[in-house]
């Protein structure tokens, strides 16, 4: 839950959204683009920036299947941050990143498998602070300065791979399975 991060972290890129119910969202003129994603982790739409006070683009699913989102829907509005250099992806496991993926370049869609060292290390450095699941999904903005900020957290179980290998995911999920019925057993 968004509103939970917001309590526990000073790394979000956007720290302090507004909180309004999906028909209060439609209710709304904006003038300026604006991002807004549901606050729960079980995801209605993924967040995304919107442009116009048109919400069509959250009603549209990735296989284009029209959604339905009802009023009581919670979600999370803020304004578009400037500076965005590139959006990544990480797989988190016990506080570290373990795999990674570049999603975004200069706000285009951009997949590759290729993180440089130093957002690995920075990713790294986020991981170790607050996180709302011991296995979790972590995406990370990397700014125009060089600085990263926290996108967001999303569940493992309902987030794209991007360009990360769906071999390499499947083992870690392994991995944390393993790792979580051997800790039960002590």
């Amino acid at each position: 839950d968004q509103r939970l991060w917001q309590q526990h972290r000073d790394d979000l890129l956007n720290p302090a959204p507004e909180i309004l119910t999906f028909g209060e969202l439609r209710t709304r003129e904006f003038t300026t683009p604006y991002f807004v994603r549901p606050v729960c982790e079980q995801k209605a739409f993924g967040g995304q920036v919107i442009e116009t006070s048109d919400l069509a683009p959250l009603y549209q699913s990735r296989k284009g299947l029209v959604r339905v989102l009802p009023d009581d829907l919670v979600v999370a509005v803020a304004p578009v941050v400037a500076g965005l250099r590139a959006e990544y992806r990480f797989v988190v496991l016990d506080g570290r990143a373990r795999l990674g993926s570049r999603y975004r370049l200069d706000g285009v869609l951009s997949l590759s498998d290729a993180v440089p060292p130093e957002v690995w290390a920075q990713a790294n450095r986020l991981a170790r602070h607050w996180l709302p699941a011991p296995f979790i999904v972590m995406d990370v903005a990397l700014l125009a300065d060089g600085t990263a900020r926290l996108i967001e957290f999303n569940s493992v179980h309902s987030s794209g791979l991007y360009a990360i290998r769906g071999e390499d995911f499947a083992a870690l999920v392994t991995e944390a399975h393993h790792t979580r019925d051997t800790a039960a057993c002590q």
